[in-house]
């Protein structure tokens, strides 16, 4: 299991304010063989998936940014 947390900047609208939103994504049962540059992008994948499924964010189209994925230890996690 991984745990990232992902911040996006969010266009209110047609603009021109933004705002910041931060995800809490879960990975699990993923081969450990897999490189971390490609688990980040189905972090990416994720966030951007609730995004566009979200109520919350409908008005905001694909008006959002990805400007940082961190992933937490999993020392962290306990």
């Amino acid at each position: 299991m991984a745990l990232y947390y992902v911040d996006v900047s969010i266009r209110n609208g047609e603009g021109p304010e933004w705002f910041q939103k931060k995800f809490e994504v879960v990975l699990e049962d993923f081969d450990f063989e897999v490189p971390e540059d490609e688990l980040t992008e189905w972090v990416k994948d994720e966030v951007r998936r609730k995004l566009r499924s979200s109520d919350d964010y409908k008005n905001s189209g694909d008006n959002w940014i990805i400007t940082d994925v961190t992933k937490v230890s999993s020392a962290d996690l306990n």
